[in-house]
């Protein structure tokens, strides 16, 4: 067998040989010079940040590939998470001791804090080295370097454009276009440039910007858009919400790609393949490989103040082939030149390099088919129990929820599940291999070092609770539990396993201010309602039982951790009654509110209605009197016709109370149904504001008013006319009521007109105008400035029901005390049925 495996080797290695290209020439040597050259890598924002990484390996890159070995110092000054002027002093200290005897010969910079910073300091802290920027746009690269000198790099430049053609490419009838960016500096640059850009492919593009809302309303915006159709997001520079909410772009995206229901389109390659369906980007990697070409000419004896500054106008188009599927976008719209990724690959590009292999050792693979036979069971054989070993001990821990860790003799991680990955924010490559102090974010180092060389050396298992940083840089607090393996060779190994006790220490933080928060309450409510009804009494003593259900639970959890869930089981019962408590407040407030709409109509019909009673009660007195003349005769003619006028005038009194008695219950009654017994049809709009004008004339001509009116004779409607009406109606009845004095002039302006799909009705008066606070109630029922002289105040409740109910509009009313009032009604020219 032995013989047989150095046979086998042996062959390897020719076939190796064989398979390996070959180099006509030597490749030079580094050079010797550029190689004692120092060179600072100065970074913006911080490590592990994509488009930061990219840049940073892309400068490193260029150098290696051209053998050059020069002495790189890499600093991040973290100003996405740390934008202030304390973190300027920090860095400044630390950069002052740390280069104060180190020569600097070139300073490479990304984005715009470093390249600010480097050409504040670089003078007093780095040796006054030529600089080399990367990351920073045209303009504002222009701004900071006015006046400076010794200075070069590379523009950053985003594809607007050509993100939008392929957009379009997907979706011909795209309209809306939602811009995501955040208000940092980087994001408020782009946003102007973005719009520009995208007008120049299609100027009829209607954009939303999302940068004045929070995190979690643009989730519930995507979850459900207005309009799915026709509408896009395109993704910029976002990383924090209105209210500090931060995290890495490309989390940013997966987490909005995950809920919406629109296509995502972005702009930098490294926020491809997290759930966006792609668009023209810019390369990252490309730029610093750029900004380090320019380097090296630097220390190859160019002054940086005599090279130019380029553009980076090499753009990559990236298709995510899953999201072409999610949002039924057109597979054939694929560009020819567009990198697919996430597409299933055909059987060559599944295979290719195992088919490329087998032609090229077909050749020698007869010399070597005996010994592979030989060979193959064993192998195979063992390759099965070791994969599926493997495989079995992956399941096993990545199926247990809290993080699972195995470490060396020497501190290093050598297996971690998937929630340990998850808790760092680090993929398994980047823990493998490393120490504590490289992967978690803690100061407890010392203590975990110490924890892990006792386990080792004894043998026994150990247990404690400490504090680390998580990947969005929340603090969580774990219980872990270590024990020491010894594998057959002798190799130690410490299995450590970890539980977050964060949300049951945060329970009884909660559980404590809520037990405080409820004793407060109870004592107010106490307080207040002592003279309450029973029912009041029954709720207060329902609350009393409750906050020392909850002092009992407290005192339980901190005695006995394994008595969680039934106290959890108890907060929810104790949640459900708040709940039930909270309801029947609502449906009080309900039955409060009903019964002030009750006492408004009683107080607008009793008026009326009282006068009607004593317009009868006239009438009736009057033919009691007329009788008594009768029954005693003589009786003159006079005082039989006094008597008839009387009669007469309690009537018509009588008649005219009833009528508005019957106006007030219509009105009551349009204000409690909100619809209008009538079918939509065809009419023209002009000729029904004269019918409307032709119904109010008998007030009009009372006063000193001008009634102007706009509208095509020859516009037409499908819709409801008599609601029409009763909207102008209510508007000029309201401004012969509030807006002038009896016989002041005064003009009342009407302009109908169609636009685009909208009706649009706009009405303005000269009139007194009106309060800010008048004009925030006026669309309230019931709310009138004077009650006392008639008026119900139900005319605009009513305008305001119509339009918004009825036609599916809005209304909107501008006004100011002496300058008239304004208002707009905008509702769809298809009128709902």
């Amino acid at each position: 067998m032995k013989s047989i495996q150095r046979h086998f080797w042996a062959v390897l290695l020719f076939v190796c040989a064989l398979t390996l290209p070959s180099s006509a020439t030597a490749t030079p040597g580094p050079d010797q010079q550029i190689a004692e050259k120092n060179i600072l890598i100065l970074h913006s924002y911080h490590k592990g940040l994509a488009w930061t990484d990219e840049q940073n390996e892309g400068m490193i890159q260029t150098f290696h590939q051209q053998n050059l070995e020069p002495l790189f110092h890499v600093e991040y000054m973290d100003w996405k998470y740390s934008p202030t002027e304390e973190n300027l002093r920090q860095r400044y200290d630390q950069y002052r001791l740390r280069y104060a005897a180190r020569k600097i010969d070139l300073i490479l910079t990304t984005d715009d804090a470093a390249l600010s910073f480097a050409l504040k300091y670089r003078q007093e802290l780095f040796s006054n080295a030529p600089i080399v920027f990367n990351g920073v746009l045209q303009h504002a690269a222009r701004q900071m370097l006015r006046g400076q000198t010794n200075v070069t790099g590379v523009y950053e430049r985003f594809d607007t454009a050509g993100t939008v053609q392929l957009m379009q490419n997907f979706n011909p009838s795209l309209r809306h276009v939602y811009l995501l960016y955040d208000n940092s500096e980087s994001g408020l640059q782009t946003a102007q440039i973005m719009m520009d850009e995208a007008r120049s492919v299609n100027s009829s593009l209607n954009f939303i910007h999302l940068n004045a809302t929070t995190f979690q309303n643009i989730l519930q915006l995507l979850t459900n858009p207005p309009d799915t159709d026709h509408s896009a997001v395109l993704v910029n520079t976002y990383s924090r919400d209105t209210e500090g909410i931060s995290m890495e772009m490309e989390r940013f995206v997966r987490r909005f790609s995950e809920v919406s229901k629109i296509p995502l389109y972005i702009l930098y390659d490294f926020d491809s393949n997290h759930g966006a369906v792609g668009g023209s980007l810019a390369v990252s990697r490309q730029q610093g490989n750029m900004s380090a070409q320019l380097g090296i000419r630097i220390l190859r004896g160019e002054n940086a103040g005599d090279i130019p500054a380029a553009v980076d106008a090499g753009f990559t188009t990236i298709i995510d082939y899953n999201r072409l599927l999610r949002y039924r976008l057109p597979l054939d719209r694929i560009p020819a030149a567009a990198q697919v990724i996430n597409r299933p690959l055909t059987f060559y590009e599944r295979h290719q390099d195992a088919i490329r292999a087998a032609i090229a050792v077909f050749a020698v693979m007869s010399l070597i088919i005996f010994l592979l036979l030989v060979n193959l069971r064993h192998r195979t054989m063992t390759a099965k129990k070791l994969a599926a070993a493997r495989t079995y001990l992956d399941k096993i821990i990545n199926a247990v929820p809290d993080p699972i860790a195995v470490k060396d003799g020497k501190y290093r991680f050598v297996l971690v599940n998937q929630a340990m990955t998850d808790l760092v924010g680090r993929q398994r490559k980047d823990i493998l291999h490393k120490t504590t102090a490289e992967v978690a974010y803690t100061s407890q180092t010392a203590v975990h070092d110490l924890h892990d060389k006792e386990v080792l050396t004894s043998g026994l298992e150990a247990s404690y609770i400490w504090d680390t940083l998580d990947a969005q840089g929340h603090v969580r607090v774990l219980e872990t539990r270590k024990t020491c393996y010894i594998d057959p060779q002798g190799h130690h190994f410490l299995v450590a396993a970890s539980r977050d006790i964060t949300e049951l220490k945060q329970a009884e933080a909660a559980l404590k201010q809520l037990n405080e928060e409820l004793e407060l309450k109870v004592q107010h409510r106490t307080r207040q309602w002592e003279n309450a009804n029973t029912e009041l009494a029954a709720l207060n003593q329902e609350m009393q039982s409750m906050n020392e259900t909850l002092l009992e639970a407290n005192l339980t959890l901190k005695e006995e951790v394994s008595e969680r869930r039934r106290i959890e089981a108890e907060l929810q019962q104790t949640v459900n009654t708040l709940r039930q408590t909270q309801e029947q407040l609502v449906r009080s407030g309900k039955l409060a509110a009903l019964g002030l709409l009750v006492a408004g109509v009683a107080h607008e019909i009793n008026t009326p209605l009282g006068n009607s009673v004593t317009a009868a009660s006239l009438l009736r007195c009057s033919q009691e009197n007329l009788a008594a003349y009768i029954d005693s005769p003589p009786v003159s003619r006079s005082t039989i016709k006094e008597h008839l006028a009387d009669q007469l005038e309690s009537l018509v009194l009588l008649e005219s109370n009833l009528h508005r008695a019957v106006e007030l219950v219509q009105s009551f009654k349009t204000v409690a149904t909100d619809q209008l017994q009538e079918e939509k049809h065809l009419f023209l709009v002009r000729q029904c504001l004269n019918d409307t004008l032709l119904t109010l004339h008998s007030r009009l001509k009372k006063t000193h008013l001008q009634v102007i009116v706009h509208c095509p004779e020859d516009l037409e409607w499908n819709s409801y006319p008599g609601i029409l009406s009763q909207i102008v109606s209510n508007l000029i009845i309201n401004a012969l009521t509030h807006a002038y004095d009896p016989l002041q002039e005064g003009r009342l302006l009407l302009e109908i007109f169609r636009d685009g799909t909208d009706m649009v009705c706009r009405y303005t008066d000269d009139g007194k105008g009106m309060s800010a606070n008048v004009r925030e109630k006026i669309f309230d029922p019931f709310f009138t400035t004077r009650r006392g002289s008639g008026s119900t105040g139900l005319g605009m409740y009513i305008v305001y029901n119509l339009v918004t109910q009825k036609l599916g509009g809005s209304i909107h009313c501008d006004s100011a005390p002496g300058d008239g009032t304004r208002f707009v009604i905008r509702v769809p020219f298809q009128s709902p049925d």
